[in-house]
């Protein structure tokens, strides 16, 4: 047995002892009016004194509860970050969100029904434990409903006045006709949703999980199970080359315990990347840009720039531009310095932020960041934030994501973009979906791909007021 199981079955043995010994608390500083710490030490005495009398009825109620934390009960699908003034547009329009919500539904009906047996279960054995006062009895005082009466009053006063007005008498019809327009139009524009950018794209973690990853082999994996791009890792050696890896330090894949920015090119390329019983080199990025433009899907590449270099971004630009390559890339970083000064360099460019690690929900700060497209765990993503983020014409994609059931709820979302480890299992989960959701989307799949007019396209199918007016941001913005 492993010292982690130990540990966890101490830690649910700890968890039971003291839900069992704090469970009267409550009850005792209400009913004996006495401070919580005695409450404390009383209840511990009722929970000692109950487990002496029936202790397999009491571990058996107090097992099933914390049997139900752990469970589904315990971990509801929607978050409070999903519900929102769109709620019902979601519950009408979106099958995945309006099944999550009936089954929150059943869910917290059943966790009701079970605490009110819990309490009662505890009310029962706990019968002549619990000094009552003697003077004690179940009472209230009664709910003056003067002001309630008055309220009521007023307005069905004001109702009678209006519904026997001459001039509603006299209109009666229009005025209701006028009303159900009116409740239509909102209703209509209640409903619409601005249509996503381009159609979802299926992203190549790393490449593809089945070749070692961010390798020319992971690339040209990810290109025959037909994903749209491949996501590579850039940082530079000590000569200042951009090469094609994720980890600062060398020591998972190489067994070496140095890091990329220590090491030349030379001394890379003497160096095997080593996993799952697999050996490959690590490449550079022009390496890696040639055998994309060789591929036979032509797959394109979702380049994220890693590290503090401050001459990457150049670096990056120049090979590129170099291989006549920027059609076929889009960039991302979790650093926004490096965000801002592709921006500037090329703002022409497709460029993201990538957000990891974030704290708390995200806030709509970030929908307002001179970015093109945002990159989020599976984690933050929700019906409410994505909304938001469509409505700022944001495509978002979310990393890593693997299970089909989740990415359909993804795509439903609104999301843009799967970014995923396993491409060939993902590619038909995303086809279906296109295929159901034909003419929602603005630019289909050629954005933002310059040789099919992508971002050309965007530039001419608005003019510069439009552009204004309907709040579109291109580049830099």
């Amino acid at each position: 047995m492993s010292l982690g199981i130990v540990l966890k079955c101490l830690l649910i043995i700890s968890k039971v002892i003291i839900f069992a010994s704090t469970a009267f608390i409550p009850i005792l500083m209400v009913v004996n009016d006495i401070g919580f710490y005695n409450a404390c030490k009383k209840s511990f005495v009722i929970a000692k004194s109950i487990f002496a009398k029936k202790r397999l009825q009491f571990l058996g109620v107090i097992s099933v509860f914390l049997l139900v934390q752990y469970t589904k009960f315990g971990n509801l699908k929607l978050k409070s970050s999903d519900f929102s003034i769109y709620t019902v547009k979601w519950i009408i329009k979106n099958t995945s969100f309006r099944n999550a919500v009936f089954e929150d539904i059943i869910l917290n009906a059943i966790l009701i029904v079970f605490n009110m047996v819990l309490l009662l279960f505890f009310i029962k054995i706990s019968n002549g434990l619990i000094d009552l006062p003697s003077d004690y009895k179940a009472s209230y005082k009664g709910i003056d409903l003067t002001l309630g009466q008055k309220s009521l009053k007023f307005f069905g006063g004001m109702g009678k006045k209006l519904y026997n007005n001459s001039f509603i008498l006299k209109y009666r019809m229009q005025i209701k006709l006028g009303i159900i327009g009116i409740l239509f139009v909102i209703l209509f524009v209640y409903l619409q949703s601005p249509p996503q950018v381009h159609e979802p794209w299926v992203i190549g973690h790393r490449g593809c999980k089945y070749e070692i990853e961010n390798t020319v082999n992971a690339v040209l994996a990810a290109d025959k199970f037909k994903a749209d791009y491949a996501e590579i890792d850039i940082q530079l050696t000590k000569d200042k080359v951009p090469i094609v890896i994720h980890d600062s330090n060398l020591l998972r894949l190489c067994d070496k315990f140095s890091n990329v920015e220590n090491l030349t090119l030379n001394q890379i390329k003497q160096l095997n990347l080593s996993s799952n019983n697999k050996v490959d080199k690590i490449p550079t990025l022009e390496e890696v840009i040639k055998a994309a433009k060789s591929s036979v899907n032509k797959i394109g590449l979702l380049i994220e720039l890693k590290g503090e270099s401050h001459e990457l971004v150049e670096k990056v630009v120049d090979i590129v531009e170099k291989n006549s390559f920027g059609h076929k890339c889009i960039f991302m970083s979790l650093n926004y310095k490096f965000v801002i000064e592709l921006q500037k360099l090329k703002p022409e460019w497709w460029i993201g932020y990538c957000v990891f690690g974030s704290v708390g929900e995200l806030n709509q700060s970030i929908l307002e960041l001179n970015i093109d497209f945002l990159a989020i765990e599976e984690g933050q993503a929700n019906y409410n934030f994505i909304s938001k983020a469509r409505d700022y014409w944001l495509p978002v994609y979310i990393w890593t994501a693997n299970n089909k059931k989740d990415i359909k709820e993804y795509l439903e979302m609104g999301a843009s973009g799967i970014i995923t480890d396993q491409p060939d299992k993902i590619r038909g989960e995303v086809d279906r979906f296109i295929d159901n959701y034909k003419g929602s989307y603005q630019f289909f799949n050629s954005y933002p791909d310059l040789s099919n007019g992508g971002m050309e396209n965007m530039y001419d199918y608005y003019t510069e007021p439009e552009r204004a007016n309907e709040g579109i941001y291109i580049g830099n913005y």
